[in-house]
């Protein structure tokens, strides 16, 4: 898996743009939760495929390859 930074904002720029939000930066926050989502969307195909596994531990949850 590869996050192209850049693509992702120039798409979020984009649907500002498209919204006709002034001005149409983005903030760092949206950036952050988009490339949050699409990882948590990988972990959970993966878990999903059977290629890695999720534990519980004393400071969260934790993930392993199988």
């Amino acid at each position: 898996m590869e996050i192209n930074v850049l693509e992702k904002i120039k798409k979020l720029e984009d649907e500002n743009k498209a919204i006709k939000a002034v001005p149409s930066h983005i903030f760092e926050v949206d950036l952050l939760n988009e490339i949050v989502q699409e990882v948590r969307d990988e972990l959970n195909k993966l878990y999903r495929d059977k290629k890695i596994g999720v534990t519980t531990t004393t400071r969260g949850n934790a993930i392993f390859t199988k």
